[in-house]
């Protein structure tokens, strides 16, 4: 008997091959004794293996559906798909067969040995699923194991599990079941399987007993092709079988992303999907429907269509102050709106005509400048806000907003040294002149009373402080002060007055 070392489904699995020997099912048989018109007795409902979770149907390479085909080939056939998700979460599967055993028991159908106990070995190697490059008969949703020329070959299962059983049932019979994993995980704590059985006679296996064999269906779709970002629009499918319309559900695709929510078809084949307003992005789009396929009836796909989604108009709503002060920064928003339940993205720039002073990034739709307390001078500006675009959005731009921007407000602090002094002898005062964000310029001119007794003029580089030596005043109470007279962009200011005693 030749020997064979089962493949393991993911790196590190021992214990998932050793546990399939229990869960797997694809029923095979070498002699003529068993009747696939009949139900075989570990199939009925005393005696099924719980962990039965579906059944197995297979497709040669062009994705048609197979009944029968050659034992001594490998694969026996190109892809093996369940019925239904075997474990939810999973994306590998594998086959493995397995000989049916009754430990000969000839006066009660219901086998000794069971189900899950029986030997075999793996077929196929790990799959993943949806099967990469798998013709449109094949389902993109259900567990798929894709055969390959290293399988294990039906002839050499049976020649390493030779299937020895007297009863009429179980005589030469092999199952082949499929079980799931999840890429990356060990082995499984779940054992349930789908299965088919086929019998087979001579070097040729035929399908019989749970093995189902489902209806190809077509799937069509009125797709346009054109539409607008913003506007949705809605999709009449129908699917057709032989003799009983389908059921299940249908998906909209882009590519291979699903758009929108599947949709279940009436009981006549029919559905309609809704493409939401901003589901598809400006361009172009190759939509197509997925039939999700059942129990009964295989998936199928409507023909491709290339939708062209053209951009939708946007607006800008600028937030600007009426009135700002020179030195002191400020802020300005904008909201840039799309078409209902779209959020606008990309940049924005703040401009005064045609100079652009700021650029901004979106968020959540908003763009924020802070304009800097000397960006613009004082007096009336006009600003407006324009929106780049964005891939679903075309640009646009605001009104002008208008922002009146004052004069600084000047301060002016004085110091009088000494406050009491010969009449013979000069005091000094100390001035500062200062204003938010700006070094003030211009003059200072020096009071006694209302009499000027001197000017001094500011400059940059005086930052607005200067000392100013009084003149020799005659004997007497002098009030002292200082005005500044103020410059373009900061507004004039008076000191407080101080008294000098002149002796």
């Amino acid at each position: 008997m030749t020997s064979y070392r089962p493949r393991t489904l993911l790196a590190a699995t021992a214990a998932f091959v050793a546990a399939a020997a229990v869960t797997t099912g694809l029923v095979v048989t070498s002699g003529a004794t068993a009747d696939p018109s009949t139900t075989p007795p570990w199939q009925t409902a005393a005696a099924k293996d719980p962990h039965q979770v579906g059944t197995l149907s297979f497709y040669d390479a062009s994705g048609n559906p197979i009944t029968s085909g050659s034992t001594t080939t490998a694969p026996f056939a190109a892809y093996a798909v369940a019925s239904n998700a075997v474990r939810s979460g999973d994306d590998h599967a594998v086959l493995y067969g397995y000989a049916a055993n009754s430990e000969d028991v000839t006066t009660d159908p219901t086998p000794v040995v069971k189900v899950g106990d029986w030997s075999g070995a793996e077929i196929t190697a790990a799959s993943a699923y949806p099967a990469a490059g798998a013709p449109a008969g094949i389902s993109a949703t259900l567990p798929v194991a894709k055969g390959s020329s290293s399988d294990l070959k039906l002839s050499d299962l049976k020649a390493d599990f030779p299937n020895t059983s007297s009863v009429t049932a179980y005589q030469g019979v092999y199952e082949i079941r499929m079980r799931t994993a999840k890429a990356g995980v060990s082995a499984p704590s779940s054992a349930d399987y789908a299965v088919a059985d086929i019998v087979i006679t001579g070097n040729t296996w035929s399908l019989y007993g749970s093995g189902t064999v489902k209806t190809d269906t077509t799937t069509t779709a009125t797709i346009p092709t054109t539409g607008t970002y913003g506007t949705g629009f809605d999709i009449p499918v129908t699917v057709t079988g032989a003799g009983v319309e389908p059921t299940s559900t249908v998906t909209l695709k882009d590519g291979t992303t699903s758009i929108g929510a599947s949709e279940v078809l009436d009981s006549t084949g029919h559905a309609t999907l809704h493409v939401g307003a901003t589901a598809l992005a400006a361009g172009t789009h190759t939509l197509h429907v997925l039939y999700n396929g059942d129990t009964a009836y295989n998936s199928s796909s409507s023909t491709s269509t290339v939708v062209t989604i053209a951009k939708a108009g946007s607006s800008v709503t600028p937030t600007v102050p009426t009135k700002a002060t020179y030195g002191t920064s400020f802020h300005v928003s904008a909201h840039v709106a799309g078409p209902a339940g779209s959020t606008a993205t990309g940049s924005a720039s703040l401009k005064q005509g045609s100079t652009t002073l700021y650029t901004a990034n979106l968020v959540g739709g908003t763009a924020t400048f802070t304009v800097g307390g000397t960006k613009l001078g004082v007096g009336s500006h006009a600003l407006t806000v324009s929106y780049a675009g964005s891939t679903s959005l075309n640009a646009s731009s605001s009104t002008p907003k208008s922002v009146v921007v004052g004069k600084a407000v000047g301060h002016v602090a004085n110091g009088l040294s000494p406050k009491s002094i010969k009449h013979t002898k000069k005091a000094k005062l100390t001035v500062t002149v200062t204003a938010t964000g700006v070094t003030p310029t211009g003059t200072v001119t020096i009071y006694d009373g209302t009499k000027v007794i001197g000017k001094v003029s500011l400059t940059a580089a005086k930052k607005g402080k200067f000392t100013f030596t009084l003149p020799k005043l005659k004997k007497g109470s002098h009030k002292i002060h200082a005005v500044y007279g103020g410059s373009s962009t900061v507004g004039s200011a008076k000191g407080a007055t101080v008294t000098l005693k002149s002796t």
